[in-house]
């Protein structure tokens, strides 16, 4: 699907919903390294005035590392956490007290209280994870092709490459096809 025909969709489908008699309304944005994901929730929180979470605050720390949690495809990051601080509080109508994971320093953040919104984005990879989809109000899925995403992962960060390519990259492949996720950008059901 070419970049204009999928982004007047989401924004026809963002007009819906908020044209809705919805309180909240949570969009979730998945898809591929380098894929546009950070800089299009970005976009979309300023112009929408929404509440933006990034799955890479909900990094696994050392102690959650176990050899199963590694083995188990599309368990990479702390969805648990994720569903406890942030979800099921915004379903609920409670006030969302999270904690940013830092995987550099291996430490959270102080507990911040979100500002309530009416659109809250979940973005990163692993956001469509089946334990979350049921929380969401739309869900977009974000693809780029493996030579644009090198090209992007070299220019963003060349030191990680190698980590990207080897274990990483396909750590996200696993659980794209593991769930089923699209191999095109695309709004999914």
């Amino acid at each position: 699907m070419k970049k204009q025909d999928w982004y007047q969709e989401l924004k026809s489908e963002i007009s819906r919903l908020e044209n809705s008699d919805r309180e909240l309304i949570i969009i979730a944005i998945d898809g591929s390294s380098a894929s546009g994901k950070t800089s299009l929730s970005a976009d979309l929180a300023a112009e929408y005035d929404a509440q933006l979470f990034h799955i890479d605050d909900f990094f696994l720390t050392a102690e959650q590392r176990t050899p199963e949690r590694l083995a188990a495809v599309g368990e990479f990051f702390d969805k648990e956490r994720l569903l406890a601080e942030v979800l099921e509080p915004l379903k609920a109508g409670r006030p969302v007290l999270f904690r940013r994971f830092n995987c550099a320093t291996q430490a959270f953040s102080q507990e911040e209280t979100a500002e309530k919104k009416r659109i809250v984005i979940i973005e990163g990879v692993y956001s469509l994870h089946p334990d979350l989809r049921p929380y969401y109000d739309l869900k977009l899925f974000l693809y780029v092709d493996r030579a644009e995403q090198i090209r992007r992962l070299k220019e963003r960060s060349p030191e990680k490459l190698e980590l990207y390519l080897n274990e990483w990259l396909p750590r996200e492949e696993a659980y794209f096809e593991k769930y089923d996720l699209p191999e095109e950008t695309r709004l999914l059901a």
